[in-house]
């Protein structure tokens, strides 16, 4: 699995080539104008600054990329990044490929004392997030 990024200029075909080696590979391609402009009508960038904006616009990119590798799959990008931001991303996708990493505030086996839960969802979690966990969900609807 790999992480495909095409970076340049307006103009220069970075979405179209994107998109033909997205379908390809097979693998995802996460267009940050695409991202962004999904983002715009909710008023969200109205009191942002530029630097805040593009911290954003990395930080979204590089989750669903990340995602990707977690699960074992590539994905192809279509982004604005800097030098510097690649060799960052390309360390971390090293780091990253095929492995879950633990959960945040958790020790290695943690993972193991979760096995015989039905539910992998914590109250905290669901706290956290305000969403309920899968189980919960459809136990509603049936």
């Amino acid at each position: 699995m790999m992480v495909v990024v095409f970076t340049g200029l307006p103009g220069t075909g970075k979405s179209t080539l994107a998109e033909r080696v997205a379908r390809l590979m097979p693998a995802p391609a996460f267009a940050g104008d695409w991202l962004m402009g999904a983002l715009a009508p909710s008023g969200v960038f109205a009191s942002i600054d530029r630097a805040t904006y593009m911290k954003l616009y990395h930080r979204l990119l590089w989750t669903l990329a990340s995602r990707q590798l977690m699960l074992d799959q590539s994905a192809v990008m279509d982004c604005l990044v800097t030098d510097e931001l690649a060799k960052e991303w390309g360390e971390q996708a090293e780091s990253l490929a095929g492995r879950q990493p633990p959960r945040r505030g958790e020790d290695e086996k943690a993972p193991q004392r979760r096995r015989g839960r039905k539910c992998r969802h914590s109250n905290a979690s669901r706290l956290r997030t305000g969403m309920p966990c899968w189980n919960r969900t459809t136990q509603r609807f049936s």
